[in-house]
């Protein structure tokens, strides 16, 4: 991830953890990471966890489809080159989908498969 996304990781929070207050405490570090780099949101599955104030929690659904909203060439364009990559085994652009869809996409997947010949 370092290497795909230079300035991705955070550094310098840990100090932060120890005054915030979650229902999860082992979530704490997630939300002193986003405070440190002035994130506006943090995309996770456990939403309901969160309680941030100005800090959105975002389900990667709602966040992928943000993405595609804003650009949706840029998301067909990275979804096609990630399909490419895929070797062990290979993907139809339809099984990729069917994949996200699995994994909790569904609103991105139905917006691709719109028009799946991008893929």
């Amino acid at each position: 991830m370092i290497e795909a996304v230079p300035g991705c990781l955070v550094e310098n929070y840990e100090h932060l953890i120890e005054d915030l207050k979650l229902s999860d405490a082992n979530d704490r570090h997630v939300l002193a990471a986003a405070i440190a780099c002035q994130a506006d949101a943090i995309v996770t599955s456990n939403v309901r966890d969160f309680d941030l104030g100005s800090i959105k929690a975002l389900p990667p659904d709602d966040f992928c489809t943000s993405l595609y909203e804003k650009n949706p060439a840029r998301v067909f364009q990275t979804v096609r080159a990630l399909r490419l990559r895929l070797r062990r085994p290979p993907k139809t652009a339809d099984q990729l989908l069917s994949l996200y869809e699995r994994q909790g996409l569904p609103q991105l997947s139905r917006l691709l498969h719109q028009e799946i010949e991008r893929i």
